[in-house]
């Protein structure tokens, strides 16, 4: 989705439409959190598809999240900009005026950017746990002389002084 797209949504006021249409992506994320916290994520396959649907929310809601940051500065210079402009003379203490109106007007954009942003956070760390778990369970099986399927007969080892 492109910042054209998020743009709409927003202006709209129909923000709810858009949490609602990423809310498995959200559960997702959720969901593979709480197997992560359970410690449920023992085996290659979980983690492999783990990491495949995690690569994909993040990046559906990276783009987003981007998206909504973006536009969150872009208003919050708009009110800044507005706000001065009702100054006859600006003083220093009056720009620091404008811009806390300005962050506060945007203050709703900056929560969307902010939960989008987070999740994308989030499925990235839980990218890197899965990734650091599968080279984990490769070294060990290789160590153990077994391959992935767990079968010991087609796996050669050497010994150090051969």
């Amino acid at each position: 989705m492109n910042s054209r797209e998020v743009k709409r949504y927003y202006e709209s006021k129909e923000m709810d439409k858009l949490y609602k249409k990423f809310e498995k992506s959200f559960g997702i994320v959720d969901d593979w959190a709480n197997k992560m916290t359970d410690g449920d994520l023992l085996d290659e396959n979980n983690l492999h598809f783990a990491m495949q649907q995690l690569v994909g929310v993040y990046a559906k809601l990276n783009s987003i999240g981007g998206a909504l940051e973006a536009l969150t500065i872009e208003y919050e210079n708009d009110y800044f900009l507005k706000e001065e402009k009702t100054f006859e003379k600006i003083r220093i203490q009056d720009k620091d005026h404008c811009k806390a109106v300005g962050r506060k007007e945007s203050s709703d954009l900056r929560a969307y950017a902010s939960d989008f942003t987070r999740y994308c956070f989030s499925a990235n760390s839980m990218i890197v746990t899965c990734q650091s778990r599968l080279k984990r369970l490769s070294v060990e099986s290789s160590i153990k002389g077994v391959d992935f399927k767990g079968d010991k007969s087609n796996v050669t080892t050497k010994k150090w002084n051969e």
